[in-house]
């Protein structure tokens, strides 16, 4: 018998978007997800703000942001949240001299418009990299500065010290005393792959195979079939479990 996750944690952009927006399906999943006493925890590269986007308007305790560097949880019983960054702020003082040296040595480049609002990591369109084809010489730079950096479906992600999806998770978990093969990872792409890595129970929704084949790291599960990709996979996955 499958028992339900005690925390069903997802990335957000291809997992829980429908052709990139929000979809009405977000309301389904999390009926599924509290009728279960579950949660839902989303786990996101996307800036800060959104944490207090989603953990305002939602029934959300817990979003996961910047790819893993800020963990936000709202207090209980109120409409107010706590913003934990997960490294130092020597970190924090690198990525931003990086940033200014990165910005002054590459002609064209620009930081996403969401970049302002990111305490721990910053982002680069990858519309724009396609444009300026600097990929190769952008990637060098950031690892010649000891910049970590990896690749959602609409950034590339950089950042200074250790933030993985899988350290946001881990650290959750202990906040809750919960064990982690209680749990579910859900995802789509390349940044997802510490997750997939860490958690024993993970699921790719069917529009992973667009970056299956050069995956180091892939879910344990797999969802096939167009009617599975991104959020309608993720409400077929949690309706398995009825």
């Amino acid at each position: 018998m499958k028992y339900f996750p005690k925390i069903v944690f997802s990335d957000f952009d291809g997992t829980l978007t429908e052709q990139g927006k929000f979809s009405p399906v977000f309301f389904d999943v999390l009926k599924i997800i509290q009728q279960n006493k579950s949660e839902l925890v989303i786990v996101t590269g996307r800036p800060l703000s959104w944490a207090h986007f989603l953990l305002t308007h939602f029934d959300i305790n817990c979003v996961i942001t910047e790819g893993g560097g800020m963990l936000s949880v709202k207090k209980t019983g109120t409409h107010f949240f706590e913003d934990i960054p997960l490294i130092d702020k020597k970190n924090i003082a690198n990525l931003e001299e990086s940033t200014q040296l990165l910005l002054s040595q590459f002609e064209g480049i620009q930081l996403s418009e969401d970049s302002a609002c990111r305490v721990t990591d910053r982002a680069i369109d990858l519309g724009l990299l396609e444009t300026i084809n600097q990929d190769a010489e952008i990637e060098a730079f950031l690892e010649s500065r000891k910049i970590n950096f990896s690749r959602s479906n609409v950034h590339l992600n950089f950042w200074s010290g250790n933030i993985s999806k899988r350290k946001s998770i881990e650290h959750y978990l202990k906040m809750k005393d919960t064990k982690q093969e209680d749990c579910t990872f859900i995802g789509d792409s390349l940044n997802d792959e510490s997750a997939f890595e860490f958690m024993t129970n993970s699921v790719g929704v069917a529009n992973i195979i667009e970056v299956e084949s050069i995956m180091k790291f892939r879910p344990k599960e797999i969802l096939r079939g167009d009617d599975k990709k991104e959020i309608q996979g993720v409400l077929h996955y949690l309706r398995s479990f009825s």
